[in-house]
């Protein structure tokens, strides 16, 4: 049988969505800036993930408060992600072991 600490909190759960959702931005503004080069918003968001205005909002500002929005070194009057495919890999990789060390305890 399953006890209650074996079943991911609520808490668990919304917090995996809300790294999933920084890592579909993230993903969504990388490819942004290596094909279109057009301005990273979040309207762009909005648009291509179909999110409303309040969660696509949300997102980009937590990827903001990361640090891996800035300015293209193209244009500076865009906005860009700043963040390389590598590190993206890092970071979620980095979340992975997180919820893994969580298991642990």
């Amino acid at each position: 049988e399953k006890s209650e600490e074996d079943e991911p909190s609520k808490e668990d759960a919304r917090n995996a969505r809300l790294v999933s959702g920084i890592v579909e931005v993230l993903e969504l503004g990388i490819e942004l800036r290596e094909t279109d080069g057009n301005s990273f918003s979040i309207s762009y968001v909005q648009r291509r993930l179909g999110y409303g205005y309040q969660k696509a909002a949300r997102l980009v500002d937590m990827v903001k408060d990361l640090g891996y929005i800035g300015q293209s070194e193209r244009d500076p009057k865009k906005t860009v992600v700043t963040m390389t495919r590598e590190e993206l890999e890092e970071f979620k990789l980095s979340q992975q072991m997180g919820r893994k060390d969580d298991d642990i305890e």
